[in-house]
């Protein structure tokens, strides 16, 4: 529609200026990364770390949750989030990365690159140190806490943060699988976008514990594309949102697996992550009855 001359009195906006509806923050962060079928995933490396895909129809990944209904007319993006995710290298910052705050500080950097590039020093799976990334209580998991395990004296609070980063990345692989199991296809590949996707370093660690190509798009600010591609298509600019996509969104940075890692990575979420939790929720239990009487 158009601003009208009551809405243009009592805001200042000017009457007949366009208004396009457009979609969820993370609707419109999909679309912007080209995600428009249920080959390829989206991972949003925000506060709200999440991942999305694309479906014709309706299809709820996790049981209850119902999936999102996509920017484009008639398609859905069922998601599954982590739900503090990148909130928590803030929260490493705050509480452990002084030094890097101080360097950066005299440096004219912001710390998380000083931070990401500590990441090359430790190497894939943070020398046995995992952490499961329930910084905040799950819709499906209530009594969920963070945990860590595997400390050792070879230990650094640099271990801790790439084992934050990867533990994100063991939730989200949760997510990919949840979605390649209900879906019954196979995610070929994974964009990425979102304030994490900055550093090069945590797009391939992504890639390496998804096992595919993760792709970046020409901003990480994919939310405010998508917005700006509903807009242009709602305006006549383009004939269709796939036209949209065509002209708009460049994919321009490749991450590939590496092998070794990956195999790494396999390893240790079958073997050792997916078991944390099943192994910890009677403690979970203890620990909230405990505290809240």
């Amino acid at each position: 529609g158009n601003v009208t001359k009551q809405a243009s009195s009592e805001t200042g906006i000017p009457e007949g200026l366009p208004v396009i509806a457009s979609g969820s923050d993370k609707g419109c962060e999909t679309y912007g990364n080209g995600c428009m079928n249920q080959n390829t995933a989206s991972i949003s490396l925000g506060s709200s770390t999440t991942i999305q895909t694309t479906m014709d129809r309706y299809k709820e990944i996790v049981k209850f949750i119902p999936p999102y209904p996509s920017v484009v007319s008639g398609l859905y993006n069922p998601e599954f989030q982590v739900r503090r995710g990148y909130w928590m290298v803030s929260w490493f910052k705050n509480e452990f990365a002084q030094k890097e705050v101080m360097l950066a500080k005299e440096r004219n950097l912001e710390p998380e690159i000083l931070l990401n590039e500590a990441l090359k020093t430790i190497p894939p799976g943070s020398d046995g140190l995992l952490i499961q990334p329930y910084w905040g209580a799950e819709l499906k998991r209530p009594e969920a806490k963070g945990a860590m395990i595997g400390f050792g004296a070879i230990h650094t609070r640099h271990h801790i943060y790439r084992a934050i980063v990867e533990g994100i990345g063991y939730a989200l692989l949760d997510g990919l699988n949840m979605i390649e199991s209900r879906n019954g296809n196979t995610i070929e590949e994974i964009a990425i976008s979102g304030g994490g996707a900055q550093s090069d370093e945590i797009c391939q660690i992504s890639a390496n514990m998804a096992n595919r190509p993760i792709y970046r798009v020409q901003t990480h600010e994919t939310s405010g594309l998508g917005a700006a591609m509903v807009l242009f298509t709602g305006m006549g600019y383009f004939e269709s949102p796939e036209d949209a996509v065509k002209n708009m969104v460049r994919k321009t940075d490749y991450f590939y697996p590496e092998a070794g890692e990956a195999e790494i990575y396999k390893e240790l979420y079958e073997k050792v992550y997916k078991q944390m939790y099943g192994r910890l929720k009677p403690i979970y239990k203890n620990i909230y009855e405990i505290i809240n009487g």
